[in-house]
């Protein structure tokens, strides 16, 4: 197993885990409030996808992902 260098492209697996298990938290959120967005929009409670996505991904477009996750999630109070 492993998950390979990405020849020093994408966050790497520990951060990778971080930023997932956030993602995760924030799709939880989303869950209880009823508005997950699978697909492109990212919130949702999948770990795996989260994680795949991450490693596959340079970091600022996880951190890209994140905020648009973030302000789906500021905007689903209702």
């Amino acid at each position: 197993g492993g998950y390979g260098g990405g020849g020093g492209y994408g966050g790497g697996g520990r951060y990778c885990r971080t930023w997932a298990q956030g993602m995760v938290a924030m799709g939880i959120e989303a869950a209880r409030k009823g508005c997950l967005q699978y697909g492109p929009q990212g919130l949702h409670t999948n770990f795996d996808a989260h994680m795949d996505f991450c490693l596959n991904s340079g970091i600022g477009r996880t951190q890209r992902r994140a905020a648009r996750a973030n302000a789906l999630l500021s905007a689903c109070n209702r």
